[in-house]
């Protein structure tokens, strides 16, 4: 059993769950991984089983299927930064039987097509969020604190390690930065100390605008946590997928996450003929209308 991502305890475990029972053997486990580096915060593999259970009739059944496993890098850097994010790992169904699949390098620009299904797949999870606190009369909030809260920009939570990384990252760059090669360290310590400060002033904004309009956001849109359907080689419909950084915030925030992690040039085409408007009405907010996309 040549499995790198899992341990012989945790296939174990993970059959007993999928099958329901402890009376099984394994005939064959076959590990594959993604051909593409998908992110810094987990490793990845795809692993298929094939695994021999009784029947009622006491005779052999065979039962094939395949699971998507991620879990906490080995990278020893990586892990530092992802070492809060919980649970460490996660067996998923491979839901490429059903048609889905990634796209094909996280590298080159999205397209036009690629970009309307993902906003799309952003617009129904916060509109679903949306019509469960209408449905309940109870913010998500409200019923679940352990999870819904501002979780990136915050001091106090785990994901704004996030942040600071990045800040740190900011400031020891200052330097090397053209503009500043050879200026009065002075000068280069007042601008560090301006990148150290400006996060200070967005977790105020956004605690001073806390009563704006908050659903459940994914947390992590970029592309590659997005898997598409094809028809003809062309995506009719995106699933978001890895939920590690759900957080509680306003819709836009998030939208605006993905175009930033998306190449700026498909974004700025698929401008020049659609506007995405917001629409959170109190009365009509569905999976379907919450977020359109209208033609100009």
């Amino acid at each position: 059993m040549a499995v790198t991502v899992l341990t012989r305890d945790e296939v174990h475990s993970m059959l007993e769950t999928k099958l329901k029972t402890d009376e099984f053997r394994i005939v064959s486990v076959e590990e594959s991984l993604p051909g593409i580096r998908l992110g810094f915060l987990a490793d990845y593999a795809f692993i298929s089983f094939e695994v021999q259970t009784p029947t009622p009739k006491e005779s052999e059944n065979v039962v094939k299927f395949s699971t998507f496993v991620k879990r906490l890098p080995a990278n020893t850097n990586c892990r530092e930064v992802a070492e809060d994010v919980k649970p460490e790992l996660i067996v998923m169904e491979d839901m490429r039987r059903l048609g889905y699949a990634g796209v094909c390098s996280t590298r080159e620009p999205v397209d036009r097509q690629h970009c309307e299904k993902a906003l799309a797949a952003i617009a129904r999870f916060h509109s679903a969020s949306i019509i469960s606190e209408r449905s309940s009369k109870r913010s998500l909030r409200e019923a679940y604190p352990e999870a819904m809260f501002e979780n990136v920009f915050s001091k106090e939570v785990k994901f704004s390690r996030f942040v600071h990384f990045g800040l740190i990252s900011a400031h020891d760059l200052v330097p090397h930065m053209p503009e500043y090669k050879g200026k009065d360290p002075t000068v280069i310590k007042a601008v560090q100390e301006k990148v150290m400060g400006f996060v200070e002033q967005v977790m105020g904004f956004i605690e001073r605008n806390g009563d704006t309009l908050h659903v459940m956001c994914h947390g992590d849109p970029w592309i590659s946590n997005f898997i598409f359907k094809y028809e003809d080689n062309v995506p009719t419909k995106a699933l978001l997928i890895d939920f590690q950084m759900l957080r509680y915030a306003p819709p836009g925030r998030r939208s605006t996450f993905y175009s930033s992690c998306t190449n700026p040039w498909s974004l700025a085409r698929l401008g020049q003929s659609k506007s995405w408007s917001s629409s959170a009405s109190t009365t009509t907010a569905s999976p379907g209308n919450c977020w359109r996309l209208t033609s100009q």
